[in-house]
This record gives C-alpha cells, structure tokens and sequence, in this order.
C-alpha cells in the first residue's frame, strides 16, 4: 500500500490533506484516483490509513480510517548523532541509513581536523535538501516520524546544547572501554529517568584532535573504542548506531 507523509497540522477532525509533492506523487506517478487507501505518517510518531475522496488539481484529500490509526511510535532513548561533515556526498547517505535505522536526531559538526564546509549561504538550500532525503527514508522504511536534521555547529556549541546529558565519543585512542559498557554506565539515567537522550560524536577522516577529547572528557563524555579497525565517518556512525539501539531494544521496559 503506497506511504505518504501528511503534515500534522493538514490532519483535522478526521481529514487529511497531502502537501504539493506528494499529491503529484498520488496523480502524476501512482495514478491513483478517489477511493483509494493509504498508508499516512506525520512525521511526529503518528500512523493513519486513509481513504482518498478528493482529487482536486493538485491537492489530494481525504478521510481517516478511525479502526486503523494507530498510537505514536515511541524510543525508551532518543539517539542523537553528531557527525563532523565527511567530504562529498557522505553526509547525504549517512542521513538516509541513519534515519531508517531509527536515530531521532542528527547533528552534522565542524570539528578542528574536518576538511569539508558549507558556506554560510548555502545552509539554508541544504537543510531543505536533507529533510527531503530524510522524509523519503522515512517512507521508505516505513518509519512514522522523522529525525531533526540541524545546521551544523562546532563541537563546542554542540557541547553546550547537550548539556549534561550522556554523551560517546568513538575515539581510535580508546582501547579498552567499548561502547557498551559506556552505554551500561549510562543505564541507571535513562532507567531513574534523569535522561532520555543519548549523544554520540563521531570525528572526522583525521579523528578527534586530543584538546576535542579532553574537552569531551571535561563535559562528562566518555571515549570509546569501536574495534580495532579505523572506520570512516559514515560507517562508524551507523555501526555505533546500530549496536546502541540493539542495546535499546534489548533493554526495553527497563529504561522507563
């Protein structure tokens, strides 16, 4: 059953209204006409079926189907990524798996050995990019809401906004704690409640600078080894996301 993303605010008693691309998805490539159900999603967690009931140029509206909306989807740990910008397209398909592995932010950073920038004039262009790479992940994956995508920052900004909440730093100078155990030290803030977000910085092709660490070190972040092998930005933040939320799942119940 085709998945389209319907703007919270576009749902009202019973009713929904597809926005300008997706309705052109409905007309001009699936064809569908009224009568037809669809898989929704907000965005914010929230699944509907839906029943098309109106065609009118480009905007496609119709009913929710009550018996099949369903609660919103809900993480015991909301996973933040902090990538330090890779060069090329990197950041694009890190930003696709990311999200249909389920992270609920992603924070790209400007680190001291991160090669790649983006103009201060162009941001605005690439966050509009991102959250369409996102929304198409999202469908794709039949995810029901989407990760914040935000302008990127330095690690110390990024610092100060996460404030005291548990952070990781995969680090190839740490060779003993893994990030498990780093996750397990946290366990007792999620699970008394005292946090509900987990941030995980991943460096750039040249690593953390050792002042980054200390600097880490000093916001109650903890170093942490993915192995023995050096990764490159975008395999080490979806292997570091990947066992995290294996961590989650397996821990669920005893973090709320």
């Amino acid at each position: 059953m085709p998945h389209f993303f319907v703007d919270p605010e576009k749902v009202v008693a019973g009713r929904f209204e597809l926005g300008p691309g997706e309705s052109r998805h409905v007309v001009r490539v699936l064809r569908l006409k009224a009568g037809a159900v669809v898989n929704l999603f907000d965005g914010k967690g929230r699944r509907y079926e839906g029943r098309i009931d109106s065609i009118q140029g480009p905007t496609v509206r119709g009913v929710l189907i009550p018996a099949q909306s369903r609660p919103s989807e809900t993480h015991d740990v909301r996973l933040h990524l902090w990538p330090a910008i890779p060069k090329g397209d990197a950041l694009e398909w890190m930003l696709e798996k990311l999200t249909e592995i389920g992270v609920s932010a992603v924070h790209p950073i400007v680190t001291e050995r991160t090669v790649a920038r983006i103009p201060s004039d162009r941001i605005a262009q690439r966050l509009q990019r991102w959250g369409r790479i996102v929304t198409a992940a999202a469908k794709q994956s039949g995810r029901a809401d989407l990760p914040e995508v935000s302008a990127p920052c330095s690690l110390a900004e990024a610092l100060i906004r996460c404030g005291a909440e548990p952070k990781i730093m995969p680090w190839e100078g740490e060779n003993t704690l893994t990030i498990v155990r780093a996750f397990d030290r946290f366990r007792p803030e999620f699970s008394e409640g005292r946090s509900s977000s987990l941030h995980v910085f991943i460096g750039p092709e040249g690593g953390f600078s050792l002042p980054e660490v200390r600097s880490m070190r000093q916001a109650g972040g903890l170093p942490v080894t993915l192995g023995q092998r050096i990764l490159r930005v975008g395999t080490a933040a979806l292997y570091a996301a990947s066992i995290l939320y294996n961590e989650i799942e397996e821990s669920k119940g005893d973090l709320r």
